[in-house]
């Protein structure tokens, strides 16, 4: 293997580390003003996501009782 061949491989984690080093760092979050999610709005997004995972399940049981039926779908009516 060449040396240009080992840095071209190399590139890719090594940007990739260089930009989750500037995106976790705290002198961004300083500069931006970017506080993070109160604990409020952390509440919020969980409720949400739990209200899916809900949906979710559902629609599954859904989908799986209409694939046990043996009667054939309907065609669209134009």
């Amino acid at each position: 293997m060449t040396w240009l061949q080992i840095v071209s491989i190399l590139a890719c984690p090594v940007m990739m580390l260089f930009c989750m080093r500037g995106m976790f760092s705290k002198d961004s979050c300083k500069k931006h003003g970017n506080q993070g999610a109160s604990h409020e709005q952390f509440q919020q997004l969980q409720q949400k996501v739990a209200e899916l995972s809900e949906q979710n399940q559902n629609l599954m049981k859904e989908l799986r009782s209409n694939k046990n039926t043996d009667t054939p779908a309907k065609p669209i009516a134009d």
